[in-house]
């Protein structure tokens, strides 16, 4: 009888590490849109962003994460902005919220 497969090597080094990831998945938990005040809202989507491990820096990744919280009728005030991909960005719909 043969022995059993040895497991891969670990890495040595976090940069052998990091070639070995190939996906990550971050999880966050925003909070619903408050429309009562949608800065507050985006302040508090920031610190989700800045706290997930790894960090959420991709604006599509900023952006879809968004747009899944916040509800149909207030997306409806920009839709003009979400048509157009090239306005279609996190910083844009930001600013684009009406306060």
């Amino acid at each position: 009888m043969s022995d059993p497969p040895s497991p891969p090597p670990h890495p040595t080094s976090d940069s052998d590490f990091k070639e070995k990831v190939e996906c990550s998945h971050v999880a966050v938990n925003l909070p619903p849109f408050w429309r009562p005040d949608p800065e507050l809202w985006f302040i508090s989507v920031e610190a989700q962003f800045d706290t997930a491990k790894p960090r959420i820096t991709a604006e599509g990744t900023k952006l879809n994460h968004i747009l899944s919280k916040i509800q149909p009728e207030y997306l409806g005030g920009i839709a003009d902005v979400l048509r157009d991909p090239s306005k279609r960005t996190y910083e844009i719909i930001k600013e684009t919220i009406p306060n």
